[in-house]
């Protein structure tokens, strides 16, 4: 797995973690007050898990950041264009520039699946 590849697999899970509680706020919005008790058990666990995960994943994206920076920076400019490409933000140039080690892009789906695969050459 190239650092671009590993850099964009930490971002897929904090996705992955941002449409769990997302369905978990509809959920508890609109259908907790009618489910079952091991419905709620089950829904509860999966959006606490989400959470630990998505600590996980931040923690470990920051510091592959970090690390990617002193290591392989032109790996990291191929990931921030990559994004620019995409979709761009302000953010990723205070990534790039140094002013932050976590672009907050938890919960930003990618709209575009086939220019997205196209641009990074893996599944959002």
């Amino acid at each position: 797995m190239t650092r671009v590849n590993e850099l964009e697999a930490w971002l897929k899970v904090l996705r992955q973690c941002a449409a769990c509680q997302v369905n978990f706020d509809n959920w508890e919005a609109r259908a907790k007050s009618s489910s079952r008790p091991d419905e709620i058990a089950k829904m509860n666990a999966e959006y606490d898990e989400s959470r630990r995960e998505q600590t996980e994943a931040e923690t470990a994206l920051e510091a592959l950041i970090i690390k990617t920076r002193a290591e392989a920076p032109a790996a990291l400019e191929e990931w921030i264009s990559k994004h620019e490409a995409y979709e761009p933000h302000a953010e990723w140039a205070e990534l790039r520039a140094g002013k932050r080690n976590l672009l907050y892009e938890f919960g930003r789906w990618p709209s575009d699946r086939e220019r997205y695969v196209r641009i990074f050459g893996t599944e959002p």
